[in-house]
């Protein structure tokens, strides 16, 4: 842009729908069976058309590079020594949690043998942190457990697929660099990198099915917008990381 700075920003709203079970892939769906209702019910994908899995509302990524300017030549020999060749870097990712979709704990009440039955939303706050209410464990409360019920028996629950959010995403890497020139072939790089910077958690998913864990967040997220739902391939979200390193150019 200016002085030594480049940006890169990307922000993406998106909504995907789709009327396929939960968690199915396109080429995996046999028939009417993975769905929560029968095919011989009058529009049986109705509890199943709403939010894709990989549905997220707001994404964000944030890139930069910042070299500062050379100071001013007739400044002192050491006072450019100082400032001179420092730079930084860094990426920021943000995104919205995952489509949330609520089962009944018990999952053959509608007697279809399908065994996927939907709770029943009271229509109430469907968030809070009740659900850790008296637990001693590490745990955070998402899901309100008194807004959700078990189907009454002959019937399929009332919660749409993807009805509710989970945590959102976020993190920050970033680094910190200083060229030394030794000659007009020969300089040294130090670098600082920094995985995490604010040494912040992202929360994984609560537990989706009616029960005494129901509403209960009792892990970190695996997951990594660049790598979808799921993945265990994101070392953002361990603790801060920092390293350190040195390169000679010559």
């Amino acid at each position: 842009m200016r002085y030594g700075l480049t940006l890169l920003f990307n922000y993406t709203w998106s909504k995907a729908l789709n009327d396929m079970p939960w968690n199915q892939a396109a080429t995996s769906i046999g028939g009417g069976g993975s769905y929560v209702m029968p095919i011989t019910v009058a529009n049986y994908k109705k509890l199943d058309y709403g939010p894709a899995d990989f549905d997220h509302r707001n994404i964000t990524a944030l890139s930069y590079v910042y070299l500062v300017p050379k100071f001013l030549n007739d400044s002192p020999s050491v006072l450019r020594y100082i400032v001179n060749g420092w730079g930084t870097s860094g990426i920021f990712q943000y995104h919205s949690g995952d489509p949330l979709t609520i089962w009944s704990s018990s999952a053959n009440n509608s007697a279809t043998h399908q065994n996927r039955d939907r709770a029943v939303y009271s229509g109430s706050s469907a968030y809070g942190a009740s659900a850790c209410a008296g637990v001693t464990t590490p745990c955070r409360g998402w899901l309100n457990p008194a807004s959700f019920s078990i189907n009454p028996a002959g019937t399929f629950g009332n919660v749409v697929k993807g009805s509710f959010v989970g945590p959102h995403y976020v993190d920050w890497d970033g680094s910190i660099s200083r060229k030394f020139v030794f000659t007009e072939r020969t300089s040294l790089i130090f670098q600082a990198d920094y995985f995490n910077v604010f040494n912040h958690t992202n929360l994984g998913d609560p537990a989706t099915t009616l029960g005494t864990t129901f509403g209960r967040i009792t892990s970190t997220s695996p997951q990594n917008w660049t790598t979808g739902p799921g993945s265990t391939s994101d070392p953002q979200n361990s603790p801060r990381i920092a390293q350190l390193s040195l390169k000679l150019l010559f």
